[in-house]
């Protein structure tokens, strides 16, 4: 094994061990000993890789966030390029699978406290997540195919409201079933992208 290898299998298994006690227990219980003890390696091994625990946090929203655009572009790359209503709507559906998939370590990861009255939505400038969206929604209106004038405050719409719908789905009405939150979502995406 070489040792770049092993350097990527440590910090994995550190990210792996993190994010299993974060899902069980809550980010609040997550402490460097626990993660070394979880992945079976010296605490001093810890330090190898990451400088605390908020580094590991940042780390594993990375993770998550580089998971969930993978999958999305796994999927995007099985349409036909042109298919920009086919790609859309194949951004929201997994993007809300990937959050339901994930609810608790999103929320735990990206400080949405379970049962809180006021879930906080932030979108940030640098959210690669958003901008694969904005690009999307652009690349479809140069295309002639969306009739929207501002791609990059559309996609923050949309990203905004789903996220939104999620967030309430998750922590205040969980009679509202997946699948209707995706079709209502394909269809509010239409609607934004003026394909009715």
């Amino acid at each position: 094994m070489t040792a770049a290898r092993n350097t990527t299998d440590k910090r994995s298994q550190l990210l792996d061990a993190a994010e299993q006690i974060i899902v069980t227990k809550g980010l609040s219980s997550l402490t460097v000993d626990d993660v070394t003890g979880a992945a079976g390696v010296a605490k001093g091994t810890f330090y190898l890789y990451f400088q605390s625990k908020a580094h590991v946090v940042a780390a594993l929203q990375e993770r998550v966030v580089e998971r969930l655009i993978a999958q999305q572009q796994l999927l995007l790359s099985r349409l036909p390029e042109d298919d920009w209503l086919g790609r859309l709507e194949a951004w929201i559906v997994e993007m809300i699978n990937g959050y339901m998939h994930n609810a608790h370590l999103h929320d735990a990861l990206f400080a949405h406290a379970p049962g809180d009255a006021d879930v906080q939505t932030g979108v940030s400038a640098a959210n690669r997540h958003l901008l694969m969206l904005s690009t999307l929604l652009s690349d479809g209106a140069d295309a002639g195919v969306f009739s929207i004038d501002q791609p990059k405050i559309n996609a923050v719409l949309l990203y905004g409201a789903i996220h939104g719908v999620l967030d309430y789905v998750v922590h205040h009405d969980k009679s509202i079933s997946q699948d209707l939150v995706i079709e209502e979502a394909c269809e509010f995406g239409r609607k934004v992208v003026g394909a009715h």
